[in-house]
């Protein structure tokens, strides 16, 4: 969604729908390439196909954080991965990825207005983690042999 949002995205659509639509003109602001990452974070959990249920929007949220900003994105895969090597916990290995991708986001560029998007898109997931994160400060989060 966050590419089909910008324009080359927004050209590929014009191309497969046959129309003669111009969108080289077409300047979209950034808050409306973090709202297309946040609804489809928010699509991803609360699926209206699925009875609004659905997953817990990590991976979702990390195709949406390597197109807005692909360093971040790195380091939150990095965190992943050696917060899983040493804990073997996806659900703490998921959360301290989030974690950093924000951290990174918010070293690396200046504050915005939409980066309350970002705050909004951190708080769907960690809300979706909420039973983990319980069973995680009670020991209960199972992990990997």
């Amino acid at each position: 969604a966050v590419v089909l949002a910008m324009p080359m995205g927004c050209r590929f659509l014009a191309m497969i729908g046959g129309g003669s639509f111009d969108v080289d003109h077409i300047e979209l602001s950034t808050m409306t390439l973090w709202l297309a990452g946040f609804f489809s974070i928010l699509g991803h959990c609360f699926s209206p196909w699925l009875h609004l249920k659905g997953g817990k929007g990590v991976a979702t949220g990390l195709g949406v954080m390597l197109i807005l900003s692909p360093p971040s994105a790195l380091f939150g895969i990095l965190a992943f991965i050696l917060t899983f090597l040493q804990k073997r916990i996806a659900s703490l290995s998921s959360i301290a990825g989030l974690i950093l991708t924000a951290v990174a986001y918010l070293v690396m560029n200046p504050v915005h207005l939409y980066l309350w998007v970002g705050v909004g898109m951190l708080y769907l997931i960690l809300f979706r983690h909420e039973a983990n994160i319980d069973a995680l400060l009670e020991n209960r989060e199972k992990s990997f042999q």
